[in-house]
């Protein structure tokens, strides 16, 4: 009995100075949804998370960066907003029955070419897509650029690298529990459309992705 207290005692213990360690992962600067001027969610076609997070998946926006290369951080943000809230839901067994359309931007953090992070769906929403997958418990984190096509820059990848490690810190979770979108795609429906997101650029770069958030976890 004494040691199974010990036991748990020290269990607490570690418990709470691995939460001190990771509280020392600061958010990284972060444009506001109501600096890139966002348009109200449709929260009547949004699902609420039912229970702790469970992940974090890294996705691309598949548009070539050469698209957008005339358009502001802004602009580009109200422009996905405006196209995935004219999205039907196809995809999501739990959300057809409502038969409208995508309730707000489809991902909770955005990372434009320059790096600059934006809030984009509130995380207390599960996201969505265009493929069957289980987002429940997921936070999506989606980098502008086909890195099927395009390559990945410095810039970018640093910004993944302090959000992720900072939504990993804020939220318990562990570097295996971060994935691309691709590994989580499943046939779920008789509409099934396969996917190569986050592309072959950047999912290349999920396990030092990985190896940095580990450590990062780590040395705080």
């Amino acid at each position: 009995m004494k040691h199974r207290m010990l036991a748990g005692f020290f269990s607490l213990i570690c418990g709470a100075l691995a939460g001190v360690a990771h509280a020392d992962i600061k958010e990284p600067p972060m444009m506001t949804r109501e600096a890139w001027g966002a348009k109200p969610a449709n929260i009547a076609n949004m699902l609420k998370h039912d229970g702790p997070y469970k992940g974090i998946v890294v996705h691309n926006t598949a548009t070539p960066q050469a698209a957008w290369k005339h358009k502001t951080t802004k602009q580009k943000l109200q422009d996905i907003q405006f196209g995935h809230q004219k999205n039907p839901h196809l995809f999501r067994k739990d959300m057809i029955k409502v038969q409208g359309k995508w309730g707000d931007f489809a991902y909770h953090y955005y990372i434009d070419i320059d790096g600059q992070i934006a809030a984009a769906r509130d995380p207390q929403y599960q996201g969505d897509s265009g493929t069957y997958y289980d987002m429940s418990g997921q936070l999506l984190v989606v980098l502008e650029g086909n890195f099927d096509k395009d390559p990945t820059n410095a810039k970018q990848l640093a910004s993944l690298d302090a959000i992720v490690a900072w939504l990993a810190s804020k939220h318990g979770l562990s570097a295996d529990q971060i994935t691309g979108h691709r590994q989580n795609f499943r046939v779920g429906t008789t509409k099934t459309v396969s996917t190569q997101c986050p592309g072959a650029n950047l999912e290349k770069y999920l396990p030092e992705l990985r190896r940095k958030t580990a450590a990062a976890l780590q040395s705080k």
